[in-house]
């Protein structure tokens, strides 16, 4: 049976595996230059779960004491520690939501998405948002489906060719 529940600092290391597993297959080809700076985004940013630590929640998703997955919430997107990251205030916010390529399918990205909304209507916020891009078809659909709308406002444009797109989603 899977149970969702916030980590404990001493699953960090577990969790910065999962994100690395989750994210490999959005690895360029080589030789590409659109994502010049996946490698240290790659190997410091996704993996950096300690430094998120202090203004987050993570979420995850265990089963038989394995996680399979893995989000990281936001109660107060405005933090400036949120970096380029950082949204309007009233807005909380995900990060890295990742799944094992092995428990895909099962439902885990939207139930530990609902769990991210639910926190955030617990802290009393007016909007959630979340930046994902054009490679992550699954994920971006499923926001959609969830009603989640584009707020380009918030974009982060990489490159001349590839932005990081933002989603916000009312919360009621």
């Amino acid at each position: 049976m899977i149970e969702i529940h916030t980590a404990t600092e001493g699953r960090i290391d577990e969790i910065a595996a999962l994100l690395q597993v989750a994210y490999a297959e959005f690895a360029p080809d080589p030789g590409d230059t659109e994502r010049p700076a996946w490698d240290e985004y790659y190997n410091q940013e996704i993996p950096d779960v300690r430094s998120r630590w202090p203004f987050s929640e993570h979420l995850i998703a265990v089963e038989d004491d394995r996680i399979l997955g893995a989000v990281t919430y936001i109660p107060d997107a405005s933090d400036p520690r949120m970096n380029e990251d950082r949204w309007p205030a009233g807005f909380a916010a995900m990060r890295l939501l990742a799944v094992h390529p092995g428990a895909r399918g099962r439902g885990l990205g939207r139930t530990l998405t609902e769990g991210c909304l639910e926190r955030g209507r617990a802290a009393g916020r007016d909007w959630f948002g979340l930046h994902t891009t054009r490679l992550m078809n699954v994920a971006r659909q499923m926001y959609e489906r969830m009603g989640f709308e584009r707020f380009p406002e918030n974009d982060i444009p990489i490159t001349p060719t590839f932005t990081v797109v933002a989603y916000r989603l009312k919360l009621p």
